[in-house]
């Protein structure tokens, strides 16, 4: 499992990532720490993101990525 940071959950949704970036990221399953869910929020409240959260792309994905959540030994 490949756990993305924000940054290339970006690239994936936005189309930017290099073909082999592309390739390595459909032959994996995928997760996320659910901080990343909150920065992309703040990243879309801050106007530096334009990302719908409710566009399907992202709901596919959502759906298709195992979100790990914050406990105390990560924190």
């Amino acid at each position: 499992m490949l756990n993305l940071d924000t940054h290339m959950v970006v690239a994936l949704l936005e189309g930017e990532l290099s073909i082999a970036e592309h390739d390595l990221l459909a032959n994996e399953q995928l997760g996320i720490s659910d901080i990343v869910l909150w920065e992309l929020a703040k990243l879309i409240q801050l106007g530096k993101l334009e990302l719908d959260l409710d566009d399907a792309g992202f709901q596919e994905f959502l759906r298709h990525c195992t979100i790990f959540p914050i406990t105390i030994d990560i924190a």
